[in-house]
């Protein structure tokens, strides 16, 4: 539409008006520019304004009958201006009050003529201009209502009304986005007066707006306090330039990072934050918003930890996985998995050493299969439900290392995600237990012999003469031959038990023959007892190359076998000696009584003795049982010096 200008032309030839039309149209000019600047300076200086009132302007204005305006409501949709939905509109109505007295005179004419009412009505001479702002928004509809007088200006007035149409519109659209910007505005407050963070508004480096929480985060009461301080004035002199650098001047850039400095109290105590700024408008004047993240108690938990880490004995670790794995899957698949796919992202210094590393960030990045030699203790950890505690696990290698591991997994939606855990070497406790069991056997040994060398001689020697005697005394029919029996039959059977103490504690069929000869000896023993069954099943060809093994091995089977003699009570003893790839397995199992919870006399020193071997070796010794169901002792080691197998046997 073309802009409307209010400069008109009069007809100068006078040759279709008449001088009093010339002086009416004059009139009705200036009528209409004392409506147009009365409508202006009423939309510009009134906050609060009634349609009504430009209604009543426009119509003294133009001198008409009645001045409507149809209004779209705000929250109604647009309308079709061919044919407009007239229940989607609000009408306000100025009726001019001397066409209500000459319809009053018109009525009472009427009826004194024809003795009632009169119901003719002549068809309104009407214009209507659709009310649109600038941007195209349709509110409804003005128009001018002339009645029976009609009206010779009817063609100008239609450009007036548009005029006084676009006037409205624009500032209806102007008092639309008003609202919404109080909206906004009071959407913001509410928003951030209960947000948990801190939240500043600058204004010319000043505070002008803080929200409870920044009054808190500041040490005040109330945000007078704070209000048109410097925001420096709560920033240390390091700071400073920081805060001016990176967060004032890079305020709103892409991918800016929050930034990390202290801010003191009204108090004194200094607080941690980390910042991050934003443009805005406040009260109608360019600002900063600052939000804050108090990090304090964060940052001295992480310092803690820190502290901790770096001056504590034990390796600390945390493993992520680039793929995480299903906890539904088997045991077996998650293993793998993890032995592939996990990999170091922190440690501290002692298990970087561990790792043979000079420092940490050397170490990161590490994947599983890198330090460990297979998943079997990853497999440990997924069948113990991903928690581990107070286990030993030994590397083999040139120079055998021990450690205690406590190790927990972090499960995010069925699906295993890290590991946490922390290791201790204890090859030192291990070696100097070895030590000890070295010791202890040596002197189990020289015992022996001293036994075997020493009072079996003598035993010899003693049953030999009594041998003599009895000979002698036999002759002679003496009455003492019964004595010489009774000696020669204690000596016999001194020399015997002399011999079984030898053999146990120095079995040298271990030394010539090997562990499943030894072992298969002792089974052969154990089941000429009377009722007493008992079996040996290994692979025909399996040996251990380490004589230590090998000693250590024989010694555990042994004490399992004497255990299930003694305290068991059982009549069925298995012993199983398996080697797969990866593991040697030694079982001994019994259909004794068992036991529930704790083992008896765990305390003793046969139980302790055997898992003292099973560290030693670098193995691990598990205990299983169920009251009245017999008791699995079972001890498991790396492959390590295992010979070549051949068929299963069972002897």
């Amino acid at each position: 539409m073309e802009p409307f200008s209010t400069d008109w032309k009069i007809d100068e030839t006078g040759s279709d008006l008449p001088e009093n039309g010339r002086h009416s149209q004059l009139r009705q000019r200036l009528r209409m520019d004392e409506a147009l600047s009365e409508v202006v300076h009423f939309l510009s200086t009134s906050d609060s304004y009634e349609v009504e009132s430009i209604l009543e302007i426009i119509g003294r204005a133009t001198d008409a009958k009645s001045v409507y305006f149809q209004r779209v409501p705000p929250e109604g949709p647009g309308a079709d201006f061919a044919n407009p939905d007239r229940e989607r509109f609000v009408l306000l109505t100025w009726t001019n009050p001397a066409y209500r007295n000459e319809d009053a005179r018109s009525e009472d004419s009427s009826e004194a003529e024809s003795g009632s009412p009169s119901t003719s009505s002549t068809p309104a001479n009407d214009v209507a201009v659709p009310v649109l702002s600038p941007r195209g928004t349709f509110f409804g509809f003005l128009g001018v209502a002339y009645g029976e007088r009609g009206h010779p200006w009817k063609t100008k007035d239609r450009l007036i009304l548009d005029v006084f149409g676009h006037m409205l519109a624009a500032h209806m659209e102007r008092e639309n986005a008003q609202k919404k910007v109080e909206q906004s505005e009071q959407r913001w407050r509410s928003l951030v007066e209960a947000h948990p963070e801190p939240i500043l508004v600058l204004v010319s480096d000043k505070i002008k707006y803080a929200n409870p929480s920044g009054v808190q985060v500041f040490g005040a009461q109330a945000l007078d306090e704070l209000f048109d301080r410097p925001l420096s004035d709560f920033i240390s002199a390091a700071d400073q330039d920081s805060i001016e650098e990176e967060l004032l001047r890079n305020v709103g850039a892409a991918g800016s990072k929050p930034l990390q400095h202290d801010v003191t109290r009204l108090d004194g105590e200094w607080r941690i934050v980390e910042s991050i700024a934003v443009s805005t408008i406040y009260d109608g004047e360019p600002a900063t918003q600052i939000i804050l993240r108090d990090v304090t108690e964060r940052k001295k938990t992480e310092e803690r930890y820190r502290t901790f880490i770096e001056t504590t004995s034990e390796g600390i670790w945390r493993l992520e996985l680039d793929q995480p794995v299903d906890t539904g899957a088997l045991p077996e698949i998650q293993a793998d998995h993890i032995f592939e796919h996990a990999f170091l992202a922190e440690c501290n210094a002692v298990m970087a050493q561990i790792l043979g590393k000079e420092r940490p960030e050397q170490s990161i990045g590490l994947r599983c299969n890198e330090f460990l030699p297979n998943a079997g203790i990853i497999k440990e950890f997924v069948e113990s439900g991903y928690s581990l505690r107070n286990r030993e696990f030994s590397l083999m290698g040139r120079w055998p290392r021990h450690f205690m591991l406590n190790v927990q997994g972090t499960i995010e939606r069925g699906r295993l995600v890290r590991i946490w855990g922390s290791c201790i070497d204890v090859s030192e406790r291990v070696d100097l237990e070895r030590r000890m069991v070295s010791v202890l056997e040596e002197q189990q040994q020289s015992i022996g012999r001293e036994l075997h060398d020493g009072v079996g001689q003598l035993l010899t020697g003693v049953r030999m003469l009594s041998q003599a005697l009895e000979e002698r005394l036999d002759r002679i029919n003496s009455d003492e031959l019964d004595l010489a029996r009774r000696i020669v039959h204690f000596s016999d059977q001194a020399s015997q038990q002399v011999r079984t103490i030898y053999s146990r504690t120095t079995p040298v069929q271990l030394e010539h023959d090997g562990l499943v000869s030894a072992i298969d000896e002792l089974v052969r023993n154990t089941d000429g007892l009377p009722d007493i069954r008992c079996a040996s099943i290994h692979e025909g060809g399996v040996e251990i190359a380490d004589p230590e093994a090998r000693l250590h091995l024989y010694r555990i089977v042994q004490e399992a076998v004497n255990n299930a003699l003694k305290h068991a009570r059982a009549s069925t003893i298995d012993v199983l000696l398996d080697a797969g790839r990866e593991e040697i397995r030694l079982e001994v199992r019994d259909n004794g009584v068992g036991f529930s919870g704790k083992a008896p006399g765990s305390g003793s020193i046969g139980l302790k003795s055997m898992r003292y071997r099973a560290h030693a070796i670098g193995g691990r010794l598990e205990i299983q049982s169920e009251s009245g169901k017999g008791t699995v002792v079972r001890c498991v080691l790396p492959a390590a010096g295992v010979y070549d197998t051949s068929s299963r046997t069972e002897k």
